[in-house]
């Protein structure tokens, strides 16, 4: 399943969420501190929608049809843009104007997966970059 699953991910988005023995460094954090479950879990299904097969759909939020949720919500969303202007704020804090320069030159769908393995990333069961894991889970919630 992990081979199939990395097959299917040809830009490295499950990088930091699907190791070989496949197991989940998320799992192992979600394990040993139950508040951060939710987020977890959001941040997974995310990742696995973004690299699942597309189908047209209607935003909750703003009532756009939308051939991806994650894109849009991540990228386009009208209804929580304040949100993606936090989360726009804390990847340039946290990387730099020249990496965030680089953010904003890419399409779409690059942005998201950098944006996903940026939040998704740990070490020794904690996340890197929690806040900007937080403020991804907001604009997917």
């Amino acid at each position: 399943m992990v081979k199939r699953l990395k097959d299917r991910d040809p830009w490295g988005v499950t990088a930091h969420v699907i190791e070989t023995n496949g197991y989940s460094p998320l799992w192992l954090i979600a394990k040993d501190n139950k508040k951060l479950l939710a987020l977890c879990k959001t941040l997974m299904n995310g990742i696995g929608l973004l690299i699942s097969n597309q189908f047209k759909q209607i935003c909750k939020l703003c009532n756009l049809r939308t051939g991806s949720p994650i894109i849009h919500k991540l990228c386009y969303c009208t209804a929580i843009e304040a949100e993606r202007e936090k989360l726009w704020t804390l990847i340039l804090e946290t990387c730099g104007i020249d990496d965030f320069k680089r953010f904003i030159q890419i399409s779409a769908f690059e942005q998201c997966v950098s944006i996903l393995k940026l939040g998704s990333e740990t070490s020794q069961k904690h996340f890197l970059h929690l806040d900007i894991a937080v403020s991804i889970c907001k604009l997917l919630h």
